[in-house]
């Protein structure tokens, strides 16, 4: 159970459709849906029914109703209480300087747009940033050689509480803490996602090649047959228009790099959950211009 599936759940009802609560999110009405099914999977329950009237709780959703909501609200409340633990001093005061390790995929889709406006509301706060593999974030933590304050990564699981990434993590004196979740989408030119159909099955090879990012070494690679791993959005594109590959995005890269009118996305059969967030050592104390820059990151994609 995640909030996304209880926000997808409670919208649909109130707006008495999952395609309306689907647009609201930026996704496809098929997602939105999976999302329900799975928290009705997972509990064993019908949560809600259709009927010509559009979609309303069944008599189980009902008795959960309030429940849902109280998880969101206590959220929520969580979200206020760290907002006054973190608060942030008169940007025109602070003044220092924050070096960064991004992934590629992070800078392919955010890094820009991120420094942009940290610059203006912090224009005292020099942000240096240099993109290097997973491997290399990883390794320079692990050795203790690392030349940068913190590191913006993106993790691809099916679940992100998996076992052996946890364990991992634990292992390596690292933490991960999640910025922005989102599922992942098979994507493409048009016609290449119309001949594969509205089911996209894992196992079977429908002769279009997958471009990828190398994810690396702990992260499990797409449940899909990929041919390219490649750390560079351009030359995907440029594999996915000119030689009709495919790739998986989420629905806000899909919004950035795709043109809706030329490129189209289908649901993965099984989820694959993409995260962005930032890497540090677990003794890693944050210092206060640190602090200012992972709140701002957080409202970054909490706004997006």
């Amino acid at each position: 159970m995640n909030l996304l599936q209880i926000q997808y759940l409670l919208d649909a009802v109130e707006m008495n459709s999952i395609h309306k609560s689907a647009e609201k999110y930026n996704i496809s009405p098929q997602g939105a849906s999976k999302a329900i099914k799975m928290l009705e999977q997972e509990l064993g329950v019908i949560l809600i029914q259709r009927s010509t009237k559009g979609v309303e709780l069944s008599e189980t959703g009902e008795k959960l109703l309030g429940y849902f909501q109280e998880i969101l609200d206590d959220y929520e409340k969580i979200k206020a209480v760290c907002n006054e633990i973190n608060m942030i001093p008169d940007p025109e005061r602070v003044q220092g300087k924050i070096s960064l390790a991004v992934t590629p995929r992070f800078s392919d889709t955010f890094l820009g747009s991120l420094m942009m406006k940290f610059g203006e509301v912090y224009p005292k706060i020099k942000l240096q940033a240099i993109s290097m593999s997973h491997d290399k974030i990883f390794q320079q933590l692990q050795s203790g050689n690392d030349n940068f304050d913190l590191a913006i990564v993106n993790l691809l699981n099916v679940d992100l509480m998996m076992n052996n990434l946890a364990q991992y993590l634990n292992k390596e004196n690292l933490q991960f803490v999640s910025c922005y979740i989102s599922e992942l989408y098979i994507c493409g030119k048009r016609k290449t996602i119309d001949a594969i159909g509205d089911q996209y099955h894992c196992n079977k090879d429908y002769g279009h090649p997958v471009v990828a990012y190398n994810y690396g070494r702990i992260i499990n690679s797409l449940p899909v047959k990929t041919e390219f791993m490649i750390d560079s959005m351009t030359a995907q594109l440029e594999m996915i228009n000119k030689h009709d590959m495919i790739g998986a995005y989420s629905i806000e890269e899909f919004r950035i790099h795709f043109n809706k009118k030329k490129h189209s996305y289908i649901p993965l059969d099984e989820p694959v959950t993409l995260a962005y967030g930032y890497l540090l050592k677990n003794n890693h104390q944050l210092t206060e211009i640190e602090k200012i820059f992972v709140q701002f990151l957080l409202d970054y994609f909490d706004n997006m």
